[in-house]
């Protein structure tokens, strides 16, 4: 794989993979679990330079483009210890491979994320939001220099806990029909068979109380 092909993977994507329509208010809340997590790598690892998280989104996109061919990203050439700690903690908002809690989740709702068209449902909408993170991270880095996008991740959660280190995720889940959490469907119209489960309290909270993952919106799920 030469740079080209690494960094080609946002079109590749996104032209092989029929992406679900998110608003804004979706795409905002998502890539926040992930910001959040990759603050928490930043704070913990502070050598580690904004340049690094473009890099990190594009190997995501790699290997969530293998689990949806079933090949290998074959992207060794390009990973360094930095920008794999990044994207683990991307791959920990998402990923039930990587991530132990959300393949508990999917478990206890006996929901098989192995399929192929399972997997196409629980990363499509990842992709979208992967690629509006990597080009305002881009954005950020040319305005502020290298370390540009850290600078503004910490002023913009500045007053976010993040003394918590376990993973947040914000994940598709099946929408339960008899489920009283159907009625957030009067604000999304349309076909929405899956939602949006989240261990963000903050989230959480703003939305509805009393669940240990607080269905906070829905995803279309139209093909």
């Amino acid at each position: 794989m030469n740079l080209y092909q690494f960094e080609s993977i946002t079109k590749k994507i996104l032209k092989s993979q029929k992406i679900s329509n998110l608003n804004s208010m979706e795409m905002d809340y998502v890539i926040y679990v992930y910001e959040k997590n990759i603050l928490k790598v930043h704070y913990a690892n502070p050598e580690i330079n904004s340049g690094r998280v473009p890099e990190a989104i594009l190997l995501t996109l790699h290997k969530i483009n293998g689990y949806l061919t079933g090949k290998d990203p074959g992207t060794e050439a390009f990973e360094n210890d930095d920008n794999k700690k990044l994207m683990e903690a991307l791959l920990n908002a998402m990923d039930p491979f990587t991530n132990k809690d959300i393949e508990k989740r999917y478990k206890d709702i006996n929901f098989d994320y192995s399929t192929y068209s399972n997997i196409h449902i629980i990363f499509t909408y990842h992709i979208a939001n992967l690629i509006k993170l990597y080009k305002s991270v881009n954005t950020r880095n040319k305005m502020g220099g290298y370390n540009g996008y850290f600078d503004f991740l910490e002023d913009f959660l500045k007053k976010v806990d993040l003394s918590d280190e376990t993973p947040n995720y914000a994940i598709a889940v099946p929408r339960d029909k008899n489920d009283a959490e159907q009625n957030y469907s009067e604000a999304y119209p349309g076909s929405h068979e899956f939602m949006i489960s989240t261990n963000l309290k903050e989230i959480e909270n703003h939305y509805g109380e009393g669940e240990e993952d607080s269905i906070i919106f829905l995803s279309n799920s139209d093909k």
